[in-house]
């Protein structure tokens, strides 16, 4: 995830409805990470069932939406990306 996507992603929530680039940046970085699911850009049931997911593995809060704490842990489980 860029510096810019992540800046962008700390001041809005994504969550169930969210649509557009961070959507699908957020779809493409669960994939990458071993979710299955279609990166459309849509954040409909199988994004938020994947990020709750992630969200129980890693000890946060599995309310399914993309947030700070959530954002700073998946950058800490991706292999660096320049």
């Amino acid at each position: 995830m860029s510096s810019i996507s992540a800046k962008r992603n700390l001041l809005q929530v994504l969550k169930f409805g969210s649509f557009g680039i961070g959507v699908s940046q957020l779809q493409e970085n669960l994939s990458r990470l071993g979710f299955h699911l279609r990166i459309d850009g849509d954040f409909g049931f199988a994004t938020e069932r994947s990020l709750m997911a992630f969200q129980r593995e890693n000890c946060l809060l599995a309310d399914g939406a993309f947030e700070p704490k959530t954002l700073e842990m998946m950058r800490r489980k991706l292999p660096y990306q320049d």
